[in-house]
């Protein structure tokens, strides 16, 4: 039964392992990556804390509406110096003394009347033992205990909490449209590397055509050779074709390599590259979407609407308002009521009898401070005033990044449009080319011409359809709506 019952819950352990989505897939594309680095990089991970941070902030502004409660107590043991000692003896002494003289040689009743001298003498003997008690009473320390609970409410203060507190709000909305930029920033970064690592991997794969094209005619030329109709100089031209195409397959290899790293870096991998059996998905076609123009007044307008770097600027405007406002509190009386329980004791601990109740309440006015309350004013409003330029420079900026981007697509669609067209014709060149030289109709130098022509092309074609995808790309960053897919996606 036991064995049963663990053969049970491991297979269910085993199901629940398979049904875990892996890190990094195997083939990896642009939506999943920007997914993962939104999830994983550390530097936004950081950007969250600050918004976390700032909605603290809010809190501590709230708390200022509210009544502040302290308590407090102490308790202290002083010892007396020699001479406060001495002091305090002889006044002892000296109190007890003439107090005991003073009745002395009263009669029982109080009145004065004459005494026997022995009675006035022992009346006297008395009193200077007593002093000696006295003076022998006085302890060298003493203890003292004190203790309060005191509630202080804040009932008016020119309306300075009110704007702080829509200050720090304003702040944290700050913060948070800066998050939304970093993700914006974040996103373009790693859409740049991985375009990157998309035309390394087509570069690669252009090489490894160019490579096996010289391979394939090295090994005619070798076989024509054998046979007495072959040159050794077309041998060897084909060995260094060969190797110009190996040497550009290992630099693509290395620029694929490279930008690989890169990415796993923007992903927040803490290996710091990406799994070897991964690799970067290849490049889609082009659809229609893609070739059209892009219509630049309703891109612009959703730009203003959506750029998180602009609502910061609008938020900073709002927040340099409510410091302007707040600034003009210390020109109005600050009012507020106290209510305390305090008790202070000497020797012993204190009881409830001991503590003594009292309210208050307080008003203060500043009448003069120099001039600082004006200049704090004046330092609060030159500061919106350069909010407000910041943000109309912002505006201006948006608008000016997706009518460059704009350009980039309407650039890169006329480029796509003519390497295609021209790849074609030199597919077409090559292969005539190939023809006639394997006819002996050609030379070996205009064979060698056209299949640079061709790896020239198709380079310059892989270049072209990875730059229409960036271009696009960047036109959604500037326009800001990056984020608003990658969150439909998450």
């Amino acid at each position: 039964m036991h064995s049963i019952m663990l053969a049970v819950i491991l297979s269910s352990l085993a199901a629940a392992q398979a049904e875990e989505p892996a890190g990094i897939p195997a083939v990896l594309d642009l939506a999943t990556a920007q997914q993962i680095a939104l999830r994983d990089n550390p530097s936004l991970q950081a950007a969250a804390e600050r918004v976390a941070q700032a909605r603290e902030r809010i809190k501590q502004a709230r708390s200022a509406y509210f009544p502040m409660v302290d308590a407090t107590a102490s308790a202290s043991n002083t010892w007396l110096s020699d001479n406060s000692l001495d002091s305090a003896r002889g006044e002892a002494f000296r109190g007890a003394l003439q107090s005991g003289a003073a009745t002395a040689s009263l009669s029982p009743t109080g009145g004065a009347a004459e005494l026997p001298l022995l009675t006035v003498f022992g009346n006297y003997a008395g009193a200077y033992a007593d002093a000696m008690k006295a003076h022998a009473a006085v302890d060298n320390d003493y203890s003292s205990y004190n203790a309060a609970v005191t509630a202080q409410w804040l009932l008016f203060d020119g309306f300075e909490r009110k704007f702080k507190y829509a200050a720090a709000k304003f702040n944290s909305q700050e913060f948070e449209a800066a998050y939304d930029e970093s993700r914006r920033l974040l996103l373009s970064a790693v859409a740049s590397s991985y375009y990157s690592a998309a035309l390394a991997r087509e570069n690669i794969t252009i090489a490894e055509a160019d490579e096996a094209f010289n391979a394939r005619q090295l090994k005619d030329a070798n076989a024509r050779r054998s046979v007495g109709s072959g040159s050794l100089s077309d041998v060897l031209n084909f060995e260094v074709q060969a190797n110009a195409a190996r040497a550009s397959r290992i630099s693509a290899e290395n620029s694929y390599a490279l930008s690989r790293l890169g990415l796993a870096s923007l992903l927040g991998l803490p290996e710091g590259a990406l799994p070897a059996e991964t690799e970067i998905a290849p490049l889609p076609e082009e659809c229609l979407e893609e070739m059209q123009e892009p219509q630049a007044e309703e891109r612009i307008s959703y730009a203003l609407e959506h750029r998180p770097d602009l609502h910061q600027s609008a938020y900073a405007v709002e927040r340099a308002d409510a410091t302007v406002k707040a600034s003009r509190a210390p020109f109005y009386p600050t009012v507020s009521v106290s209510l305390s329980q305090a008790a202070s004791t000497t020797e012993r601990k204190p009881d409830m009898n001991d503590f003594a109740t009292s309210v208050g309440l307080n008003v203060s006015y500043s009448l003069y401070a120099g001039g600082r309350n004006k200049a704090l004013l004046m330092e609060a409003k030159s500061a919106k005033r350069e909010a407000e330029f910041q943000w109309s420079d912002a505006q201006i900026g948006v608008v000016s990044d997706v009518r460059q981007q704009i350009e980039n697509v309407l650039a890169a669609q006329k480029q796509l449009a003519l390497q295609r067209a021209n790849a074609v014709f030199v597919q077409k060149n090559r292969d005539l080319v190939e023809k006639e030289y394997n006819a002996g109709q050609t030379s070996l130098v205009r064979l060698n011409e056209a299949q640079r022509d061709l790896t020239s092309a198709q380079g310059q074609l892989a270049q072209a359809r990875v730059a229409l995808r960036q271009a696009w790309h960047d036109l959604r960053t500037a326009m800001g709506a990056t984020l608003e897919t990658c969150t439909e996606e998450n």
